[in-house]
Formats: structure tokens, C-alpha cells, sequence
């Protein structure tokens, strides 16, 4: 009875936003499992969520993920949005996407560009060129004998992040 309230309700404002409600029903034995297999087969894009009274929602970010990487080939890229019940909302990205970069973030990257291009004198520069480079030293870094290393280095970037915020 309930799913039949759910769906009457979401029909409602979907149809009073002009927007199409598709029902989907999928078994699943894990929730995430069955939430994205459903979005996978009608290809949505975007799905929007209630909030799990029983998880953080850094676990259920965890866990969405785990279950995106048992998804099938190809796998979509998907927004979730997942809205509490003071309409607070979060937001994250499943799948390969473009990093949200803080201003901070930004105005180094921008930094490194300006002090790498004067050091490569007439070399065509990018930003792109900064970040793909360091993605690439990075993986070298990971695959090789500096592995303990960076994942320390890591840890106490994370952690002081988390300090900062």
C-alpha cells in the first residue's frame, strides 16, 4: 500500500512539473543494487532519493559506489540526489566525472600553470596538460616503490582536510 502512495505522490509532482515518472521494479538482495540496476535499464541519468534513516550519508555514498561497480557494462554515470526530511540535499556523482574543484583548489592549479610555463619558455602550456600530468606521476608513484609513501602522504592530506572543514 505504501508503494502505491509513493508512486501516486511522485506521479503528482512530476506531473505538475511536466516531467515523465516511469515505475520500476527490480529484486534486488541489496537496495543500492536494485536502485541502480533500475536507473541502468530505463537510462536514467539522475536519481532522486528520500534519506536511509538508518545510514550516514557518507555510507550510503559508500555503498552506492560498491553497487555501481557490480553494474554490467556499460555502466551509466548517474547523479544521485538524496533529500532529507527538512529538504536538506545531498548530491554526488557515480561513475567516471570531472572532480568539483573548491577555489582554492583552482587558484593552485591556475599557480602552477603560470610557474610551469615560464619554466617551458615557448611550450604550448594548458591547465589540462598540469592536471594530466600530475594524475600520470601520481599513478607511477602508486604502482611503484613510493606506494607507502604516497598513501601516507594521502592519509595526512585527508585528515587535514577534514581538520580545516
Amino acid at each position: 500500500m505504501k508503494e502505491q502512495e509513493l508512486f501516486s505522490l511522485a506521479l503528482n509532482v512530476a506531473e505538475s512539473k511536466g516531467k515523465p515518472v516511469q515505475l520500476a521494479v527490480m529484486r534486488a538482495d541489496e537496495i543500492w543494487d536494485g536502485i541502480l540496476h533500475a536507473a541502468q535499464s530505463i537510462q536514467s541519468s539522475t536519481i532522486v532519493l528520500g534519506i536511509f534513516p538508518r545510514k550516514l550519508p557518507r555510507e550510503e555514498f559508500l555503498f552506492a559506489n560498491m553497487a555501481w561497480e557490480r553494474l554490467p557494462q556499460p555502466k551509466p554515470r548517474l547523479n544521485v540526489e538524496i533529500y532529507s526530511k527538512n529538504s536538506d540535499r545531498l548530491l554526488f556523482q557515480l561513475g567516471s566525472h570531472a572532480p568539483r574543484l573548491s577555489s582554492e583548489q583552482v587558484e593552485l592549479l591556475h599557480s602552477l600553470w603560470l610557474r610551469c610555463g615560464e619554466g617551458l619558455g615557448s611550450e604550448e602550456l594548458d591547465h589540462e596538460d598540469i592536471v594530466h600530468f600530475a594524475l600520470l606521476e601520481l599513478e607511477r608513484s602508486v604502482e611503484g616503490v613510493q606506494r607507502d609513501e604516497i598513501l601516507r602522504g594521502l592519509r595526512r592530506h585527508l585528515h587535514e582536510t577534514k581538520t580545516r572543514t
